[in-house]
């Protein structure tokens, strides 16, 4: 399964379930196919903690890996930690811009830290606003915007008893 190279550069292990045996061949896959890894589809593999803490140097030295698909596994919150740790490093993930942790055992939020190293790796992304600045930007919009007469409406939109 793991003998030619990936095609467009996309590799998708995704349902296919994954031993910590596994990650050696995995391994030397990537690294074997480093040179053009863009994308890595992980998800639904059963990947574990210690599994996936013995893929991650492999990972975070992949000079054009953008995305990187870990959702659905088994990954709990401690392996956050080095997953931070990794991409506050400049030359770690140089090219990551997006990493889905959804779905896994007790990962619910990520830390501000792993947030903030990710919107650094984005200089196109870096403006989007956050949660907050979001919120706080449609605090500030005028309210009369939606129609000038409010009698007129009639939207379906249902009003609050």
């Amino acid at each position: 399964m793991l003998s030619t190279p990936p095609p467009n550069g996309a590799l998708d292990l995704s349902g296919i379930p994954l031993t910590v045996r596994d990650m050696e061949r995995l391994c030397a896959y990537l690294q074997r196919h480093a040179p053009i890894i863009c994308s890595l589809e992980l998800g639904f593999t059963e990947l574990t903690d210690d599994a996936f803490l013995l893929l991650l140097p492999t990972l975070a030295a992949l000079p054009l890996l953008e995305t990187l698909a870990l959702n659905g596994n088994r990954l709990t919150r401690a392996v956050l930690k080095e997953l931070t740790d990794s991409l506050k490093d400049p030359a770690s993930f140089p090219s990551v811009t997006w990493i889905d942790l959804g779905n896994n055992v007790d990962i619910f939020s990520l830390p501000q830290p792993f947030l903030v190293s990710l919107r650094k790796r984005c200089p196109k992304q870096g403006n989007l606003p956050t949660i907050l600045e979001f919120g706080e930007s449609q605090a500030s919009e005028p309210e009369g915007r939606v129609g000038d007469d409010d009698d007129d409406r009639d939207d379906g939109r249902v009003a609050g008893l």
